[in-house]
């Protein structure tokens, strides 16, 4: 019983290659090989790449993870009197917070805080290991 894909004989007419026949070149059974090798290689290969850029990924993330310690800054001035630091001024606004590094010493910068804030409220700010904070750190406007 053949096996059959829509039309009559349509997977007879594909598989004609891996057939015996008397009319069979060897350069058909070569082209039919080197065709599955190379269907084989593309799918493994892809595969293997897209794993091997995952880990890659997932071990720099990790690294940047590893690097950053989250520190609790105090609002120094009304955020509402700052300009926004982004288009949605209704939840946040820039305004000049203070942190302390971890070898002690105090560090001022500006920083996304809840809009409206009181001066000496206290929120979450993304250092870098060594204490430095930067607009590309992620700072967490929310209350502590």
């Amino acid at each position: 019983m053949a096996m059959r894909w829509g039309r009559r004989g349509t997977l007879r007419r594909r598989l004609w290659r891996w057939r015996r026949s008397p009319l069979r070149r060897t350069s058909d059974l070569i082209e039919a090989w080197l065709l599955l090798v190379a269907w084989g290689a593309g799918v493994l290969g892809g595969a293997t790449a897209g794993t091997v850029a995952a880990v890659a990924a997932d071990q720099g993330f990790e690294e940047d993870r590893s690097s950053r310690r989250q520190v609790v800054a105090v609002l120094l001035g009304r955020a509402g009197e700052s300009a926004p630091t982004h288009a949605d001024v209704t939840t946040n606004a820039g305004a000049t917070v203070r942190w302390t590094t971890p070898d002690g010493r105090t560090r001022t910068g500006r920083a996304a805080v809840p809009a409206h804030a009181p001066v000496g409220t206290h929120v979450r700010l993304w250092t870098s290991s060594r204490g430095t904070w930067s607009p590309s750190l992620r700072a967490d406007p929310t209350r502590c």
